[in-house]
């Protein structure tokens, strides 16, 4: 698992003692702050952006064991990660987030366009606000070719003949 978490990801922890108890402490879900990091109780602040789930899980545990607890597992899950290509490319649908990404991008990862994509009025849909991509340009000029994050979709219509 190489995806790291960024600042407004949820992380979920769930906590278990080793007689696997449960209720040791909470489950916890929380988006990391703007300054990067979760707050757990006990053990306050702690770094997540940048850090992978193993990373992360590690340091918790760390951090309660054994100060806290004999022993605890912690286990660090993130929000599913996904953004969406919809219309004329070889292969729509849902697309696994890998962390930077950019309509072009998105676009050879969904397999590239067909031959009937109308590549001056793609869509990307952020956020419920919709921007129309003129492809060509995005490819020449990086200027024009849109971030994509997490839960976006990105709409390829079909030209008129």
């Amino acid at each position: 698992m190489g995806n790291m978490f960024h600042i407004g990801d949820r992380v979920t922890i769930k906590f278990l003692s080793s007689t696997g108890n449960p209720d040791i402490l909470p489950e916890h879900t929380e988006r990391v702050h703007e300054d990067g990091t979760i707050t757990l109780s006990l053990i306050g602040s702690v770094p997540a952006a940048g850090r992978t789930a193993g990373q992360l899980q590690k340091d918790i545990h760390d951090r309660y064991v054994p100060k806290y607890f004999p022993e605890l597992t912690v286990t660090v899950l993130g929000e599913a990660r996904y953004f969406y290509v919809n219309g004329e490319v070889r292969l729509p649908g849902q697309k696994d987030y890998p962390g930077q990404m950019t309509v072009v991008k998105a676009i050879s990862v969904a397999g590239g366009l067909t031959d009937f994509a109308a590549k001056k009025r793609v869509q990307l849909t952020h956020g419920g606000k919709t921007q129309k991509i003129n492809v060509d340009k995005a490819i020449k000029d990086p200027l024009y070719d849109l971030p994509v994050f997490p839960g976006d979709t990105i709409d390829v219509p079909r030209r008129i003949f």
